[in-house]
Parts: structure tokens; C-alpha cells; sequence
């Protein structure tokens, strides 16, 4: 059972809305598209797993994807946890092509492409460490004694696992996606005292799901690229020229004549995924470049948000139209 669906990264839709909205030649351009190709890797990675899981037999497993949760002032993510009546499983995902060497005396991996090394975080120490936290996390909700196993999974068939003979830890903790089931089902078969009962992972399933908490990162900031710099308006979704206007209650593209009912929706999400998570009435008329608070007042109004404030700067809650992203 999946307790927690993976959704589209929130990185990615914000990479994916700023490329949308910067001008072609910007000079933040090119850094940002190598990130976004970087950050739908990694995702492709994570969702590579779940064609392997479907070999598994229909056992008590539980699974959680992409959890980030709160400790001590700070915040631990996790690929993929599995909750099982006999243990929990912290799965790490790693979708890095060329030979990947462990170096056991620095505890680093090097990958090693066209005769070039690079040096990468050590997915054994990335996961210890998420193991550590999640016991700690755990304990504040009584389960002191939940036995955690760790595995990193290489998804990338191009990736060569090389280690010295002595580095035992590899071999334990380091596998192949192929590998996953059959990695699974000795892992039950080892653990036949069971710790948790179904209310247990149910309890569990729901504390996890209730702490996760998305990332709040200003994409603007991060790149230091002004408000001003971001191109407003609609993009028809036709020709894609940011020029549509509001013609009896549609949106009509003047460069190709398309016209769409709800084309104004994706802009909004645009806005929220760049700008910030509410919106006012004269925001709303800046950002869509509409004339007219009543235009902007009716779709407000059929959008039915949440809102806060006195009505002449009220704000809006752009999040419900963002849910189907899985941004809780």
C-alpha cells in the first residue's frame, strides 16, 4: 500500500514556471535549465522504483515517498520509506550513470566518466544519518525500540558499482534497482519477529504523512533574479505568446485567435510557484495584465479561495489551486 503518493517535485514546477516566464536571452537562463535537468533526473531516479515494487508479493508492506520532516529546528528528507509489521526500510535513491567507485579509507563516492572523477556524497553516510534521525523522531512519539535498515538503490543502468574486496558495508547497503525485490523479500525472510501491529503502521503511516512539511524556497531569490524580470500576462496555450485577452468571459490569444475558458489558471499557479502563495485583487490585475477590478473580482470569485483581510486588500490563498501538485 502506498500511504504517501510522490508528487512532482516542487523544485521542478518552479524551475519549470521561471524558465516559462524569463525572457529568451537571460543571462540566469542557462544555469537554471542544467538545474531543472539535474532536479527531473533525480525525480526520474525516484520514480524508477515503483516498477520494481510491483514484483513484490502482497505482503503488509506500507510505503512513503519524498518525506521531509522536522527534527530539532531543522528538517531530514527520505526517498522512500517502507513500514513493515517487522521494521522500517529508509530507501535512497541514486540515478548517477558511469563507474561509481567507494572509497572505504575516505568514506566518499567518486564517480568516474571520460576518465574525469567527481566526488559525491556518500550515500552510506547520507542514510546513517537519516536513520539516526527518524529513531530520534520516532522516540518523541513512543516507538523507542523500531529496528531501521538502510539501502541505497542505483537506478541508472549505465552505473558501474566498484569497491575495494575489504568494504563489506557495499554490499549490504548498496544495490541495483534490479535487485530491489529479491533484496526485499530476504530482508522479510530474516525478520520473523514482528514489532508493530497494523494499528501501529496505520499510527505511524498518519504521523508521518501529518509532520511532512514541503519546502518554502524563494526560487527568486535563489537565483537573485528581480520581480521585475519575470514576464506577466497569459501564455496562450497554442502559440505560446504571453498576449491573451479577456473577451466575453474567455481568453482569446490575438496573435492565433485560440481561445481557452481557464487559461488564467496556470498563470496563477505560475505566480504562486515564483512570487508567493497569496494574491490580491490588484496583484491578480497586474500579474494577468486585465483591466478592470470586476473582471479580476470574478475570477476570484468562481475560484472560490480561501481569503483573508479587509475586502479592499484582501488576499488569497492560491494552495487549493496548486493541491492536485501534492504540495501538503
Amino acid at each position: 500500500m502506498i500511504a504517501k503518493e510522490r508528487g512532482i517535485p516542487i523544485r521542478i514546477l518552479k524551475l519549470e514556471s521561471l524558465l516559462k516566464r524569463l525572457p529568451a536571452n537571460h543571462s540566469k537562463r542557462l544555469r537554471i535549465e542544467e538545474d531543472l535537468a539535474i532536479a527531473k533526473a533525480g525525480f526520474r531516479g525516484e520514480q524508477s522504483i515503483d516498477y520494481y515494487l510491483d514484483f513484490l508479493p502482497n505482503l503488509d508492506y506500507t510505503f512513503l515517498h519524498d518525506l521531509r520532516l522536522p527534527i530539532r529546528q531543522q528538517f531530514f528528507q527520505i526517498d522512500t520509506l517502507l513500514l513493515t509489521p517487522y521494521y522500517l526500510l529508509i530507501i535512497e535513491m541514486k540515478n548517477i550513470a558511469g563507474t561509481i567507485y567507494f572509497d572505504d579509507v575516505f568514506q566518499q563516492m567518486i564517480r568516474i566518466v571520460d576518465e574525469k572523477e567527481e566526488r559525491f556524497i556518500n550515500p552510506i553516510l547520507q542514510t546513517d544519518r537519516q536513520k539516526l534521525l527518524l529513531k530520534e523522531w520516532l522516540r518523541l512519539y513512543g516507538y523507542l525500540e523500531a529496528p531501521i535498515y538502510t539501502v541505497a538503490v542505483f537506478s541508472n543502468p549505465k552505473a558501474i558499482i566498484k569497491t575495494s574486496a575489504n568494504n563489506h558495508r557495499i554490499a549490504q547497503n548498496i544495490i541495483q534497482i534490479e535487485q530491489l525485490p529479491h533484496y526485499l523479500t530476504n530482508l522479510a525472510q530474516n525478520q520473523p519477529t514482528e514489532i508493530f501491529k497494523k494499528k501501529d503502521i496505520q499510527k505511524i503511516s498518519f504521523l508521518l504523512n501529518k509532520h511532512h512539511t514541503f519546502i518554502e524556497s524563494d526560487i527568486l531569490a535563489w537565483y537573485q533574479i528581480s520581480e521585475n524580470e519575470i514576464r506577466k500576462g497569459i501564455q496562450c496555450p497554442k502559440c505560446h505568446q504571453f498576449s491573451m485577452d479577456r473577451i466575453k468571459r474567455k481568453w482569446e490569444c490575438p496573435s492565433c485567435q485560440h481561445r481557452s475558458k481557464d487559461a488564467h489558471i496556470l498563470a496563477l499557479k505560475e505566480y504562486y510557484f515564483l512570487i508567493r502563495s497569496t494574491i490580491t485583487n490588484k496583484q491578480l490585475r497586474d500579474f494577468l495584465q486585465v483591466s478592470g477590478c470586476r473582471i479580476a473580482s470574478h475570477l476570484l470569485y468562481i475560484l472560490n479561495l480561501p481569503s483573508s483581510g479587509p475586502s479592499k486588500c484582501r488576499a488569497y490563498d492560491l494552495k487549493p489551486i496548486c493541491s492536485n501538485n501534492q504540495l501538503d
